[in-house]
C-alpha cells in the first residue's frame, strides 16, 4: 500500500509540475506576444487556434485517448500492436485531411471564398499535423509509465515556444506565432517519442486490425462530447469574426488568458477531488460528506473570483502591452464563466462514482445548445459583452443541468445561500466594469468577503479537521 501510495504522489506531483509549469510559462510569455503582436495579429492566432481544436478530434476521432487507455498495463507485444495500428491510423488520417485541405484550397481561390480558415488553411494544417504528433507521444509516454517524460513534455513544448517566439514572432508577426508554436509541438513531440524510447514499439508489421477497431470503439464515442465542449468554450469565435472582426477577438483572447489561471489550479485539484468522491461514495455520511466540501470549494472559488475581479485592471497594466488595455473590461465576466465551468467540474465527479458518464455528456449538450443560441443573439447586439455573456449563462446552464441530475442520488443543501453569494458578486461585477466610487466598491468587497468566511468558518474549520485526519492516516 505504502508503494501504491508513494507511486500515486510521484506521478500527480510530475502531473502537476507539467501542467502548471508549462501553462505558467506560456503565461509569463503574454506581455511579449501582446507587444510583437497586434491586437489583429493576436485574434487571428486565437481564431486559428480554435479551428485547430474543433479539427483535432474529429481527424484523429479522439484516438490519443485510446493509445493511453489501451497499452495501459499490457505485456510489450500487445503494446506495440495498439501503438503502432493507431500511428498507421493516423498517417493515412492525415494524409486524407491534406487531400481535402487541398481540394478546398482549390476551390477558396476559384470562388474567392475569404476568411480566416481559407486564407490560413496551410498553416491550420500543419498545427493540427504538430498537435497530434506530440498530443499522441504524450499520451503513449503516459501509458507505458513513463512519467517523467510525459511531464517535462509539456514544460519543453512551452520552453521550445518562448525560444521560437524570440526568434521568430518580431520578424514575421502571426506567421511566426504559429509556426513558433508548430515547431514547439513537433520539438516537445519528438523528446517524448525519442526519450520514452516509442520507437521500439512502432512497425508496420506490428499493424493488428481487431486492436485497431478496439481502440476506435473505444474513441468514437467520445467525438460528440468533445465537439459539445469546444461549441461552449468555442464556437463564438467565427460568430465573433462574422459580426465583428479579428480586433475584438484579440481583446477576448487576451482577456480569457487571465480567467484561465482559475481553471489551470482548479483542474489540478479536480482530481484528488474526484478520488475523494470515488472513495466516500456509498458510505455512511456522503451526503454530509459532499455538501461540506462543496460550499467549502464554493466559497474558495468565491474569494479566489472576486480577487480577480477587483485587480483584472492592475494584471492588464502590469502584463498586457497598452493597445489591449480595453481588455481588463471582460476579464470580471470570463472569470464567472470560469467559476461556473469549475462548480460545473465538481458535480461532474459524482457521475464518475455513479458511472453514469451520460450525464456529462447530457449537460454538455444543454451548454452547447444555449451557447449557440446565445452567441447568435448577443454578439451583434452587444459585441463583446454579448460572447461573455454567453459564455457565462452556457457554462451556468450545465452547472444548472449537472446538480438536477444527481439530485436523485445527493441534494445540495442550502441553495439560497449560493445564489445569494452569486447575486452579490454580480453586483461586484457590475460596480468594477461601470467604475464605481472606488472607496465603496473596495468597501463592499472586503465586508463581502468578511461575511463570506465568517459564516463558513465551520465549514473552513471541518476542512482542516479533515485534511489533518488524511496526512495523520498516510503517515
Amino acid at each position: 500500500m505504502s508503494e501504491r501510495t508513494n507511486r500515486l504522489k510521484k506521478n500527480t506531483f510530475l502531473v502537476f509540475l507539467g501542467s502548471i509549469g508549462a501553462k505558467l510559462v506560456s503565461f509569463l510569455m503574454l506581455p511579449l506576444y501582446t507587444k510583437w503582436l497586434s491586437v489583429e495579429e493576436y485574434g487571428l492566432a486565437d481564431i486559428l487556434t480554435v479551428y485547430v481544436t474543433f479539427l483535432l478530434s474529429l481527424v484523429t476521432c479522439c484516438i490519443s485517448e485510446s493509445i493511453f487507455v489501451f497499452p495501459k498495463g499490457e505485456e510489450q507485444a500487445k503494446q506495440k500492436k495498439y501503438y503502432s495500428s493507431s500511428m498507421i491510423f493516423l498517417l493515412i488520417i492525415l494524409s486524407i485531411t491534406a487531400l481535402f485541405f487541398f481540394v478546398a484550397d482549390i476551390i477558396s481561390i476559384n470562388y474567392g471564398i475569404n476568411n480566416s480558415f481559407t486564407e490560413n488553411i496551410w498553416l491550420i494544417y500543419f498545427m493540427l499535423l504538430s498537435e497530434i504528433i506530440m498530443k499522441v507521444s504524450q499520451q503513449f509516454a503516459r501509458s507505458i509509465d513513463k512519467m517523467g517524460v510525459y511531464s517535462i513534455t509539456g514544460i519543453i513544448n512551452a520552453l521550445s515556444m518562448a525560444l521560437f517566439g524570440f526568434i521568430i514572432i518580431p520578424l514575421y508577426g502571426v506567421a511566426g506565432y504559429v509556426w513558433s508554436m508548430i515547431c514547439a509541438h513537433l520539438v516537445a513531440g519528438l523528446y517524448a517519442f525519442f526519450f520514452s524510447k516509442s520507437y521500439i514499439y512502432f512497425g508496420f508489421n506490428f499493424f493488428h486490425k481487431d486492436s485497431l477497431l478496439q481502440m476506435l470503439r473505444y474513441s468514437i464515442p467520445l467525438i460528440p462530447n468533445s465537439v459539445m465542449w469546444w461549441i461552449v468554450h468555442a464556437v463564438n469565435r467565427p460568430i465573433m469574426e462574422m459580426n465583428l472582426g479579428l480586433h475584438d477577438i484579440g481583446l477576448y483572447a487576451v482577456a480569457n488568458k487571465f480567467p484561465s489561471v482559475i481553471n489551470m489550479f482548479f483542474g489540478v485539484f479536480t482530481t484528488a477531488w474526484q478520488i475523494s468522491v470515488l472513495e466516500e461514495f456509498k458510505k455512511e455520511g456522503y451526503s454530509l460528506f459532499f455538501n461540506k466540501f462543496f460550499r467549502l470549494i464554493f466559497v474558495i472559488l468565491t474569494v479566489i473570483l472576486v480577487f480577480m475581479i477587483l485587480f483584472s485592471k492592475l494584471l492588464v497594466d502590469l502584463f498586457i502591452d497598452e493597445s489591449y488595455v480595453e481588455a481588463w473590461k471582460f476579464i470580471p465576466i470570463l472569470c464567472l464563466g470560469s467559476f461556473f465551468a469549475c462548480i460545473s467540474g465538481i458535480i461532474g465527479t459524482h457521475f464518475s462514482a455513479t458511472k453514469e458518464s451520460k450525464y456529462y455528456f447530457y449537460s454538455s449538450i444543454w451548454g452547447a445548445i444555449v451557447a449557440i443560441s446565445l452567441n447568435i443573439l448577443l454578439i451583434p447586439s452587444f459585441k463583446l459583452y454579448g460572447a461573455c455573456f454567453a459564455v457565462v449563462i452556457s457554462f451556468l446552464i450545465m452547472s444548472g443541468s449537472r446538480i438536477m441530475y444527481c439530485w436523485k442520488y445527493i441534494q445540495i443543501k442550502n441553495l439560497s445561500f449560493y445564489i445569494l453569494l452569486l447575486v452579490f458578486i454580480t453586483i461586484l461585477i457590475y460596480a468594477y466594469i461601470t467604475e464605481l466610487n472606488t472607496i465603496l466598491l473596495y468597501t463592499y468587497a472586503l465586508v463581502f468577503l468578511g461575511l463570506i468566511i465568517y459564516f463558513n468558518k465551520n465549514v473552513i474549520f471541518y476542512a482542516a479537521q479533515e485534511l489533518k485526519k488524511s496526512i495523520y492516516r498516510r503517515k
